[in-house]
């Protein structure tokens, strides 16, 4: 398991596509952004130089454009975009339970 103290370094499985994720240096100070989206390259980026706590919530952002991207939902990403990351991560902040449930094998995850 990886703990936000490590580097981030991982292939996540979105809408059935591989988009790797990984941190990077200075990516706010070059990009302006904290973290960055490729729908081209299918990769994920955040800035290493962010709290470990917010990197967390950068990913799940990024994730979430990953998926509105995939999905053509079309979110306002200063509006909805941005309302919902902060909304899910707060929920799975608060109920570290809600996650161990999803990834309960007793519940029907092979």
């Amino acid at each position: 398991m990886i703990t936000m103290k490590e580097k981030i370094n991982m292939t996540l499985r979105i809408a059935g596509i591989d988009h790797e994720v990984k941190e990077v240096h200075d990516l706010a100070r070059v990009d302006g952004a904290t973290g960055h989206f490729d729908p081209i390259l299918k990769e994920i980026r955040i800035d290493e130089d962010q709290h470990p706590q917010e990197k967390q919530r950068i990913l799940l952002h990024e994730i979430l454009e990953a998926v509105d991207r995939e999905f053509y939902l079309k979110l306002d990403h200063n509006g909805q975009l941005s309302k919902l990351d902060a909304a899910l991560f707060q929920i799975f902040k608060d109920n570290p339970q809600l996650l161990r449930l999803f990834l309960d094998e007793k519940n029907g995850n092979d």
